[in-house]
């Protein structure tokens, strides 16, 4: 059994996190390694070491079992934590229970290092954890002919309610005839964050050495900085000019913006281009298939490819640099990226000041060879509705259609798709690994995220997990026989559902060895896609299950981003401004992570507040431009600050619909260091402006929250692009008193004070070009109907249907006589809107009557708790 919270909660045991036990074997003695345990074939059976150092001055160790009940219990009180022995264990010298779980199976014991929030000003924390170590070393080869049990100090320990650091426990079985030879090995490992008002202790080694290297490889790593490679070329910096052509002081100042704040830093050689000298797919006979098959000439326009052409080393400048600045050095490998479908093949010396016209670096040969190929494009093999790449994609013949990434994705049903990306990883695993190069790369990360389709919807999940565990087998297998040290990492999409498609939701197997029958990962790195949400946003997370679910000891991250989303529409550009992360979600994304349990985050496109080449249209609203917040991604290291001084801010993005019935949303929080001291506020932003004649109502945990007419950010927003703010007749604030406020969950009802109908009357329809807002639309089916009439009245017996819906939509894909190929679906309603008329779609009620004009549709929740201003701000 775990010894975590229920599934669901996050895990708040210390006023900060554990950082995650390394990966444990134990040499000679292991016989079947497990993830976060350590195992001893000791003759006839498997026993283990059930070693429990308890909590005496500031140093505590949490021990836990998955087969037998933990020998201690440990709760929480404020920022203590305080463990006793489970009182069986002083009573009978026998413990009977676990010996039968010991013979059944063996048994798996992790012990993590919690220190309180002084622990940076207090030596006594250094002391006692040596003092463990010594007492652990001493104990280290005991041989023995033991026929019983021993308690060491057990029983008086557990009286006194703390044990002393000397004062452990070793149990082995009774044998009088077998030699047993017990080692314990402990792992402390320390917060080695910057702490207020003392340097941070010196980070304890292991008594005996890690010998899986590439976990061990992870142990310090708090935080992942991701380097997509493109922005080398399109971002404006201190050490470049967006547009120009790159070069090795491009690339090693990219390593230097995190120089002294990244543990680990990724870089991206491979958009389904390499950008190394292949011998698999030379550079140089890119450049011709390029050249002849879309009738360019070389431009040497700068782009990364470019620079190897002329001779540079890509990944070889970028490990240099990270070995000079202290940074693991990482390729990461997309998978499956797509995007050519919508970006036709340019010179790369255009001028058009749009980042992906480089797609000399991203088309591949294998691909366009492959285009039409049913056997390997992903898109083809859907057998209703199969897509693949036309000329149209790229506005060829003066004629544009849109077509989906996965007309151009590969399926991984393909052993040649498979085969290729196997070949190649294993290539630059080869060039740039330390044996081969003395700066060189730590490790390999592939990235599930880009894109996140590989089978077509009939591939059996069974026949998706069997592909995809042999593939990554396959990976890992390359690596060793490279150098057993490089460290293999995921970026995964924390849903299930999604995990479940690619065939890798089997997160023991992932992270198990191949020796056992697993995939060898290493660690693990939740990603966001693209814009940062909350670890427990529902709607896009099941973060709380994913980390219930990883085996303890495994190394894992969540991600964040620069961006969290978009602003209101623009009439200046297609795309909206991109609203930028604060620092306080920054911060507050981090504390819930580390409350799940994570060893630390990852930062993904976080270089894009500076100036950056995309659509022209954008510059003007995502206008002005600033500097990364990379001094405050580095704090999320100091877990102690994270718990004693770090304002908090939660963000939740949805559709609440308030009418006649309530809206409710849960909030998970974590508490910090002594509570929270001072009111924050809430904000709701709504999908359109406030009727004044409305009032809403909002309750948190039961408490009735007081509205405020101050509805401006909580906090500095920091620098945030020009056409990013939302206009102030969209917001609602209500004042947040810190009673209100629980750790762990919270729940907020919004509700109407005033509601009904009143309305314009709504017919069962189908009403022509007519649609209904507000609709709070929960559901979309999609079918194709050659006669519109009964795609509208199947939509209207859905709709009859389905308890929930109180009206419907049907948009017939098609406006005039402009084609909108892919739209046509039936649109479920929780409540019946008001008729607005919009061109294409179809609509009525579930039972005429009057619409609902006092349905209001919040699209973003914000709530700012205050930790550690000096002064209680008026909320």
């Amino acid at each position: 059994m775990r010894h975590r919270s229920s599934p669901g909660r996050p895990v708040s045991p210390c006023p900060h996190q554990p950082i995650a036990v390394p990966y444990l074997r134990t040499s000679a003695f292991l016989s079947r390694p497990i993830a976060s345990s350590f195992n001893m074939d000791v003759g006839p059976r498997w026993f283990d070491v059930v070693a429990a150092a308890a909590c005496c001055g500031d140093v505590h160790f949490l021990a836990s079992s998955y087969d037998a009940p933990p020998p201690f219990t440990c709760n929480v009180d404020g920022t203590r934590v305080s463990c006793r022995t489970v009182s069986s264990l002083c009573k009978v010298p026998v413990v009977s229970a676990m010996v039968t779980a010991m013979r059944r199976s063996s048994m798996h014991t992790i012990i993590d290092t919690v220190f309180n929030r002084n622990h940076c000003k207090s030596a006594r924390s250094l002391a006692a954890a040596q003092a463990v170590l010594q007492v652990v070393a001493n104990w280290a080869l005991v041989l023995t002919f033991w026929p019983l049990f021993r308690v060491a100090w057990a029983c008086a320990g557990a009286a006194r309610g703390c044990l002393l650091p000397g004062q452990f426990m070793m149990l082995w079985p009774q044998h009088a005839f077998v030699s047993v030879m017990v080692v314990v090995v402990v792992v402390v490992v320390v917060q080695s964050g910057s702490c207020a008002g003392g340097a941070p202790p010196a980070r304890l080694r292991t008594i005996v050495e890690d010998p899986d290297p590439a976990r061990a490889a992870m142990a310090n790593v708090q935080l992942l900085y991701n380097n997509d490679g493109e922005n080398l070329w399109a971002v404006t910096s201190p050490y470049h000019v967006g547009g120009a052509p790159i070069n090795a002081s491009v690339i090693r100042g990219s390593v230097r913006d995190v120089a002294g704040i990244a543990d680990l830093n990724l870089i991206c050689p491979f958009h389904n281009v390499p950008w190394w000298e292949s011998k698999i797919e030379p550079p140089t006979v890119h450049r011709g298939w390029f050249d002849s098959t879309f009738n360019f000439t070389w431009g040497a326009g700068g782009s990364q490819l470019d620079y190897v052409l002329k001779g540079g080393d890509f990944i070889g400048d970028f490990a240099s640099e990270c070995a000079e600045t202290q940074q693991k050095a990482f390729v990461t490998i997309r998978l499956n990226d797509g995007q050519m479908c919508s970006h036709p093949p340019a010179p790369d010396n255009s001028t058009s000041l749009v980042n992906n016209d480089h797609t000399f670096d991203r088309l591949s040969q294998f691909w366009w060879e492959h285009r039409a190929d049913p056997s390997v494009i992903l898109g083809l093999q859907n057998p209703t509705n199969p897509e693949g790449w036309k000329p149209c994609c790229w506005g060829w013949g003066g004629q544009s259609c849109s077509c989906s990434n996965t007309a151009c994705e590969l399926s991984w049903t393909s052993s040649a798709v498979r085969d290729r990306i196997v070949s190649l990883v294993a290539e630059v695993a080869a060039e740039y690994a330390p044996a081969s190069h003395p700066q060189g790369l730590v490790g390999v990360a592939l990235d599930y995220e880009r894109g996140l389709d590989y089978f077509p919807a009939s591939t059996p999940l069974a026949t998706r997990k069997t592909i995809m565990t042999t593939f990554l087998k396959d990976i890992r297998t390359a690596l060793d026989k490279v150098d057993p040290a490089l460290v293999l990492g995921l970026r995964l999409t924390p849903k299930w559902a999604t995990l479940r498609n690619q065939g890798i939701d089997d997160l023991a197997m992932l992270v198990a060895p191949l020796s056992d029958g697993g995939c060898g990962v290493t660690y693990l790195n939740w990603g966001i896609g693209f814009f940062s949400f909350m670890p427990f946003d529902p709607a896009k997370s099941d973060l709380p299950s994913l980390a219930a679910a990883t085996p303890h000891g495994t190394p894992w991250f969540y991600e964040v981003s620069s961006w969290i989303g978009t602003g209101p529409p623009s009439k200046l550009c297609t795309n909206a401004a991109k609203v930028r992360i604060t620092k306080e979600e920054l911060w507050t994304t981090a504390l819930l992570a580390r409350s799940y349990g994570a060893q630390g985050i990852s930062a993904f496109n976080f270089i894009y507040t500076r100036k950056y080449y995309d659509l022209p249209c954008e510059f003007k609203i995502n206008q002005p431009y600033s500097e990364p917040l990379f001094a405050e991604l580095g704090m999320t290291k100091n877990a102690t600050f994270l718990m004693c001084c770090a304002d908090q801010y939660y963000r939740l993005d949805g559709g609440w619909t308030v009418s006649v019935d309530p809206a409710t949303v849960q909030v998970s929080m974590v508490r910090p260091d002594g509570g929270w001291k001072c009111s924050g506020r809430l904000r709701l932003l709504g999908s359109a402006a406030l009727p004044t004649s409305v009032q809403v109502e909002v309750t948190l945990n039961g408490h009735v929250l007081e509205p405020t007419t101050n509805s401006t950010p909580f906090y500095d927003e920091g620098v945030q692009p020009s056409g990013g703010a939302f206009p102030a007749d969209q917001w609602l604030a209500w004042v947040v008193p810190p009673a209100a406020v629980s750790a762990v969950n919270n729940t907020l009802t919004i509700t109407l004070g005033q509601s009904g109908k009143g309305g314009a009357p709504v017919s069962r329809g189908p009403v022509n070009n007519t649609d209904l807002q507000p609709a709070a639309t929960y559901l979309h089916t999609y079918k194709v109907y050659p006669n519109k009439q009964a795609g509208a009245l199947a939509c209207q017996a859905e709709c009859d249907g389905d308890v929930r819906c109180a009206a419907w939509s049907y948009v017939i894909g098609h406006a005039g006589t402009a084609p909108r190929p892919g739209v046509e679906r039936c649109c479920r309603h929780a409540v019946l809107g008001c008729p607005v008329s919009s061109a294409g779609v179809m609509s009525g009620a579930k039972t005429a009557g009057q619409c609902d004009n006092t349905s209001i549709t919040f699209r973003q929740l914000q709530l700012a708790m205050p930790v550690g201003s000096a002064t209680c701000a008026e909320a």
